[in-house]
């Protein structure tokens, strides 16, 4: 369990959080530094929204079985090749 929050649980690997996190923070649009506080939608779902986090594990574990069964080529990300 390498994330936790008041009411979620990352049931990912370590490097999925990293890599979750990282794809969050390119998208980000949390309010202005020196505006109010608001959370981007992005962020709402790292603190708030299980079912969305457990799909998004789902969902990145077998798009690359699926490539690795149809022998299609895979960069180091575990994402297809260009």
């Amino acid at each position: 369990m390498a994330y936790s929050s008041r009411s979620v649980t990352w049931k990912g690997t370590e490097r999925e959080e990293q890599e979750l996190r990282a794809a969050v923070e390119r998208h980000c649009a949390c309010g202005p530094p020196d505006g109010p506080a608001m959370l981007c939608t992005a962020h709402e779902i790292l603190i708030a929204d299980q079912a969305t986090l457990d799909r998004l594990v789902f969902a990145r574990r077998i798009a690359d079985r699926l490539r690795r069964e149809e022998g299609l080529p895979i960069d180091r990300r575990g994402r297809r090749a260009s």
